[in-house]
């Protein structure tokens, strides 16, 4: 089932909810008893902070997932919210992914093209 579920669906449990409701406000029925644990290395990042961090990253995701262009998005900026998202989570997954990862071959690459306006294969 957990598998089945979609990103999106995700990013929402770290929403508000319904504030100030007695069971829908995300904040004190699902974030502070359960989904905070899920993020034990935070650091003092806030519920609120966290949920605009994964929206920005599944709004993006969405974006190239329908093949929308990206040339202005702030990459630089994903990329780091992507990492320091997987280090709440544990600094070992940070790692692995910053390991994986070849998106400064990337974002080299892009620089090269705009600034000589030559494309490399």
């Amino acid at each position: 089932m957990v598998a089945a579920t979609s990103f999106g669906f995700w990013v929402g449990l770290t929403d508000a909810g319904t504030p100030r409701h007695p069971r829908l406000s995300y904040e004190t029925t699902l974030w502070q008893p359960r989904m905070v644990h899920a993020f034990p290395w935070l650091r003092g990042v806030r519920r609120k902070q966290l949920h605009h961090r994964l929206d920005e990253v599944r709004r993006f995701r969405n974006r190239l997932a329908h093949h929308e262009p990206i040339v202005r998005a702030p990459l630089e900026r994903i990329r780091d919210d992507v990492l320091e998202i997987a280090g709440f989570v544990h600094p070992e997954a940070e790692r692995f992914i910053r390991g994986a990862s070849r998106i400064d071959d990337v974002l080299a690459r892009r620089s090269h093209v705009l600034e000589n306006g030559n494309a490399m294969i």
